[in-house]
């Protein structure tokens, strides 16, 4: 009923799909079809073993991890084997017993160590984790339950009247109200997240739009942490417009934005902040690292050619850089860096402009020629 109504979650069909074999494979053991108890012992263990794989691989699935298909192959080949020993060659059922519920706590382990890095990404990853951790645990139990209660030779009408068999009806029941409420948390959460996601996102460029880079940079900030903050505006974009369309507009702000995901690890958050404005944090760098990140983005940018069928050309970008220091305004230093942005613009476009550490103005230098020892604060085209 979920993936029905969640059809985003295409990872909820193999859960669905576990819960469904694993219910099956209770009614081919109890309704004894087929007849034949191996046959039916390898039916049910087969399925038992399928639905625990196909609930691992929906988890798994979900966090885009590929599925470990030879340790699930290698654990379901052994534990057919073992229910085809113990009732053909050596006939004992408390070996098969055995060997079913290790082979599916075993598979749970798997499915939870490949989830392992998960467990640090929101409270719904985290208590899904942990369900799946404990009902692999409580197989411990069950084993020490079969061990008293499951004698070797026993028969069938007296496995299903054991101890065992009762404490397996009722965990099997706790179980599965647990992992199927932990779906049910894990869906809204992803739903939410996903909503939470369009809110915060410009739908064209794919970027943070304002709202969530300013909900990024409220999460990543504490007192007292200081970063730079750049603003990056296309130059001449409104001739762009007005001339070729803003089609074409769009097209040159998705590949520019582009040109700021291949970069994304020399910043710490990107985002759109309006029109063919874009915003920049990067950590608390040396004045010069600032410098030269920028400085490849912006050279990268005039460098990248944004024609399509109907248009040939090549675009450059101005930048204005502030500081927040500890005790300054987020808003402050955006608007800091908004001035620089500007005076870039006005003294002629396709530069770099950042605050000074120490002086009251910036110094307009030419690109490649500042002084050793002079800390940077403008780089131009040499155009």
């Amino acid at each position: 009923m979920l993936w029905f109504f969640v059809r985003r979650a295409p990872y909820l069909i193999y859960n669905a799909l576990g819960f469904a074999l694993f219910g099956i494979s209770f009614a081919v053991q109890l309704s004894h079809v087929p007849a034949d108890l191996g046959l039916n012992a390898l039916a049910s263990t087969s399925l038992y073993m399928l639905g625990v794989i196909l609930f691992g691989r929906g988890l798994l699935t979900r966090q885009a991890i590929s599925a470990p298909w030879g340790q699930f192959a290698l654990v379901f080949a052994l534990v057919l084997g073992g229910i085809a020993y113990f009732y053909y060659v050596h006939r004992n059922v408390l070996g098969r017993t055995l060997i079913l519920n290790a082979g599916i706590a075993t598979t749970l382990f798997i499915t939870a160590w490949h989830l392992r890095r998960t467990f640090h990404n929101g409270v719904a990853d985290r208590l899904l984790l942990i369900m799946l951790t404990l009902v692999g645990l409580h197989f411990v139990p069950r084993l020490v339950v079969a061990l008293f209660s499951v004698i070797p030779g026993m028969s069938a009408e007296s496995f299903y009247n054991s101890a065992f068999w009762r404490v397996n009806e009722y965990t099997a029941l706790i179980c599965g109200v647990l992992l199927g409420f932990s779906l049910f948390v894990t869906v809204a959460s992803d739903h939410f997240r996903d909503m939470e996601h369009e809110r915060d996102t410009d739908p064209l460029t794919g970027l943070l739009n304002r709202r969530g880079m300013l909900h990024a940079f409220q999460k990543w900030h504490r007192p007292g942490r200081t970063c730079w903050i750049a603003l990056c505006d296309i130059d001449h974009f409104k001739q762009i417009n007005d001339i070729h369309g803003h089609a074409t507009g769009d097209i040159v702000l998705v590949r520019f934005a582009q040109l700021l995901n291949e970069l994304y690890t020399h910043y710490r958050i990107i985002g759109r902040f309006g029109g063919e404005e874009f915003i920049l944090i990067l950590d608390d760098l040396p004045q010069e690292a600032v410098l030269q990140r920028l400085e490849a983005l912006r050279l990268q940018v005039s460098q990248t050619d944004f024609s399509d069928e109907d248009w040939s050309h090549r675009v450059t970008c101005s930048i204005g850089c502030a500081r927040l220091q500890r005790d300054t305004d987020f808003w402050e230093t955006v608007r800091r860096a908004d001035v620089l942005l500007y005076q870039a613009k006005r003294e002629g476009r396709h530069r770099t402009m950042m605050e000074p550490a120490r002086t009251e103005a910036p110094v307009v230098l030419s690109l490649g020629h500042a002084p050793a020892g002079e800390g940077v604060l403008v780089h131009k085209s040499s155009d």
